[in-house]
């Protein structure tokens, strides 16, 4: 199966490649982003939009849907469900809020 149409542009189930790299202009406005907004000021700015959210605010909502489930929500599913299988195989994650206990013995990948 070709990576591409007839015409040059990707295949439908073709996600194309990784995208290009952040310029270093980008980082320094995310740096400096990063620097003027505090932890602080986000726990505010998202408290706000929670708050707002609860009243009705669909732009609010819009907003926090965005960072909470990203753009791709059915994505965030099948992650979810991909780690609950690996915390059953793993044997952790058993309810009690503790981790699996270790009992010296070697596993699979020789780790114990």
């Amino acid at each position: 199966m070709s990576d591409r149409t007839t015409n040059g542009t990707f295949a439908p189930g073709n996600p194309g490649g990784p995208g290009r790299p952040r310029r270093g202009v980008e980082r320094q406005y995310l740096a400096a982003f990063a620097e003027a907004v505090s932890l602080d000021d986000w726990r505010a700015i998202i408290g706000k939009a929670v708050a707002d959210a609860k009243a009705g605010n669909p732009k609010a909502r819009e907003w926090l849907s965005k960072y909470l489930v990203g753009d791709e929500p059915l994505a965030l599913v099948e992650l979810a469900e991909e780690l609950q299988r690996l915390k059953s195989e793993l044997g952790v994650g058993d309810g009690t809020g503790g981790a699996a206990a270790r009992t010296g013995e070697p596993t699979a990948n020789g780790s114990g």
